[in-house]
Formats: C-alpha cells, sequence, structure tokens
C-alpha cells in the first residue's frame, strides 16, 4: 500500500503497553496505517476528535469500561467493526 490514503486505518485497544506496542507494530508491518487508545474512554476521546478507523481491534478484559461495552458503542455509534482479542499470561 503506497500511500496514507488508502492505507486501511485500525484503532488498536488494549490496556496492556506490550500487547498494544506488539499488536501494532505486527498491523503496521502489514501496511494498515494505526491509532492507538490505552483505554476504551481514550478510544472514545479519539474517536469523538475525529479518528476515523475502517476497523477497532480491542481487548476484551480492560479496567473500566471492558470490551463487550465499548464493542456495543462503537457499532452503535459509529458503524465500524470490532475484532475482539484476548490473552493470558
Amino acid at each position: 500500500m503506497s500511500s496514507d490514503s488508502v492505507r486501511p486505518c485500525v484503532l488498536v485497544v488494549e490496556d496492556d503497553v506490550d500487547v498494544r506496542l506488539t499488536t501494532s507494530l505486527v498491523l503496521e508491518a502489514q501496511g494498515f496505517k494505526v491509532r492507538e487508545a490505552e483505554s476504551a474512554e481514550a478510544a472514545l476521546d479519539l474517536l469523538t476528535r475525529g479518528t476515523a478507523p475502517d476497523i477497532a481491534v480491542v481487548d476484551v478484559a480492560m479496567p473500566g469500561m471492558d470490551g463487550i461495552r465499548l464493542t456495543k458503542l462503537l457499532r452503535d455509534r459509529f458503524g465500524f467493526p470490532v475484532l475482539l482479542l484476548t490473552a493470558r499470561d
């Protein structure tokens, strides 16, 4: 993908900085434009300020608003697809 304007944008919402960074690096290596948020609240803030992803990758288990609740809000308010992920040590 040659231009930022044609690269699909992924919003990565993950509270664990190492997981968020790794996920973002893998997606960027595959040609995606990536925006990151460390919480559901931070993701909603990015979206209200104009970030317009094509899809979101959301952690299920986050402090505060969890990924399930965030997914419902994202689909209802913004209409883009969401991929839910979770990991354990």
